[in-house]
């Protein structure tokens, strides 16, 4: 079966152009209402026509309009009164302008106006000249004297000591050491061990070990003796210190206590000076200010002079327009443009879908039917439908032994599709068909 022919693109656009302008056509006719109020009417008529080119080189006619807007004999009258009025003022602004160059032309005179004062005269001080004459030097003792200790004397004497309480220590033990040494003899000897042999040297190592510990924590004790003797001495050198520092630090804070009075004492009478002439500078600071205050007021004085001709012209150019009378906005009605486009491209895909269904299956037959009869003796009915794309005929037509309308080709059509079933009859084979 041969697939639909394609549309013509440029006729589809040309029709869908002309369905767009015909419904915006109909837009603008619904859309330009006319409208009447109290203060007058807006009337719209079809003033002629533009034309516009369409997609096929030939020219389209599309309706223009006018509106146009009348005022009310109320809205008229005061129309016109504002705007003779508004004529007047520019008549007023442009004699005033004219009158302006004499006056622009020449400089602004300050000569009358205060000189500017940039200081604040001889009578302000910028820097205080009072000397003050405070103490700097308390005369405090920085030396704690030669009853100060730095180190405890002697405190290396102490080993000496430390070395009696070691010999006592290992002297009080030597009897008992004797003794076990004695016991451990004669315990090998009862044993058979005899001297020299590796059983009495390792015996022999156990007990040195053991004197030897004993030596060690001799030694140590001896240390923490010399130690408890060093502390005592250095907590009485300590001791001495101290009682220096509390009288030195009395004598000095007596002294500063005498140098901080006298130091208030001066303070404050400068202080006194200083507010003297603080408020001798304030004087004279207000003495210039109040002069540069005068010289500036008189300043925009000559300049609002100067500027007031300026500001009637502005104010005469700037009056208020007349406002034409506002109206509601027209209603819009939308009307919904016809895509012909779109319904030419539709029909086609739908003659393309139901001819590529009808093909699909007809050739499907050749998987799935490739039993049937095709001979052109069995059928009966028949009517040619299509053709496919290689130019075969295609037919309806119905068994001669009843039952549905089928659609199919005629085997004596297509010799090289055709093999004989052994009844004598012929049967397509679809799937070689084109």
């Amino acid at each position: 079966m041969k697939q639909p022919k394609a549309p013509d693109p440029y006729d589809t656009a040309q029709a869908q152009m002309g369905a767009n302008i015909g419904t915006a056509a109909a837009n603008m006719s619904m859309n330009t209402t006319n409208q009447y109020g109290p203060w007058g009417s807006v009337e719209y008529s079809q003033s002629g026509t533009v034309s516009v080119m369409g997609p096929d080189g030939k020219p389209i006619e599309v309706p223009r309009y006018t509106q146009t807007t009348t005022l009310s004999p109320e809205q008229q009258g005061l129309y016109d009164a504002g705007s003779a009025a508004q004529g007047n003022l520019a008549n007023l602004a442009k004699q005033l302008s004219g009158s302006l160059g004499s006056s622009l032309g020449r400089p602004m005179d300050t000569s009358g106006l205060p000189s500017l004062q940039s200081d604040f005269g001889p009578n302000y001080n910028a820097n205080f000249n009072g000397n003050l004459g405070l103490q700097t030097d308390a005369g405090l003792q920085t030396s704690l004297g030669p009853g100060y200790a730095t180190s405890y004397a002697g405190a290396d004497d102490f080993s000496a000591d430390r070395q009696r309480v070691e010999d006592a220590l290992w002297e009080r033990t030597a009897g008992d050491r004797s003794a076990q040494e004695a016991a451990i003899r004669t315990t090998l000897a009862n044993k058979g061990i005899k001297e020299g042999t590796a059983a009495w040297n390792s015996e022999m190592e156990r007990m040195t070990r053991q004197n030897t510990d004993a030596r060690l924590a001799t030694i140590a004790a001896g240390g923490q003796e010399q130690q408890r003797m060093v502390e005592m001495a250095r907590q009485a050198a300590l001791f001495g210190n101290e009682s220096l520092l509390s009288q030195f630090g009395a004598e000095n804070a007596a002294k500063l206590a005498g140098a901080q009075f006298g130091n208030d004492a001066l303070s404050q009478q400068g202080l006194f000076g200083l507010s003297a002439q603080q408020a001798q500078n304030a004087a004279a600071a207000g003495q210039a200010g109040f002069s540069n205050q005068a010289r500036a007021q008189g300043m925009q004085e000559a300049f609002d002079l100067r500027n007031q001709p300026l500001n009637e012209m502005n104010a005469m150019l700037s009056g208020s327009q007349v406002q034409a009378p506002s109206y509601a906005a027209t209603p819009q009605v939308g009307v919904g443009g016809t895509d012909i486009a779109g319904l030419i491209n539709n029909n086609y895909n739908q003659q393309v879908a139901s001819n590529n269904a009808a093909m699909g299956g007809l050739f499907g037959l050749g998987a799935a039917g490739i039993g049937l009869f095709s001979d052109e003796r069995l059928k009966t009915d028949v009517h040619r439908v299509g053709t496919t794309d290689g130019g075969v005929p295609i037919y309806t037509y119905r068994y001669v032994w009843g039952g549905p309308v089928q659609m199919g080709v005629m085997a004596q059509d297509v010799p090289e599709a055709a093999f004989k079933d052994p009844s004598g009859y012929l049967k397509v084979d679809y799937s070689r068909i084109h």
